[in-house]
């Protein structure tokens, strides 16, 4: 459903594309598998094509720190997260 929500598809959000919206939404996942569903780092950067952990973690701070710094971020993660019904 975010890929849905985000105008892309699983392969997409996999792949080594690193355009904005791709970027921003790979944030979005990690923060939701990580955070909502308590998901192992691997299990997600295996999801997202092969992605190491650290690379997870870096994700998620990212989605922290742009969600509390970056207005237009926000706004997109919170029309996305609304969408799914994830509330943190």
């Amino acid at each position: 459903m975010l890929c849905e929500e985000g105008g892309t598809t699983p392969d997409m959000l996999a792949s080594k594309i690193r355009t904005t919206d791709l970027v921003d939404l790979r944030k979005i996942y990690c923060k939701i598998m990580r955070d909502k569903y308590g998901l192992p780092l691997k299990e997600i950067g295996d999801v997202l094509g092969g992605r190491d952990h650290t690379t997870i973690i870096h994700n998620v701070e990212k989605f922290n720190n742009f969600y509390k710094y970056n207005d237009p971020f926000k706004h997109k993660a919170d029309t996305i997260l609304n969408k799914l019904q994830i509330f943190f």
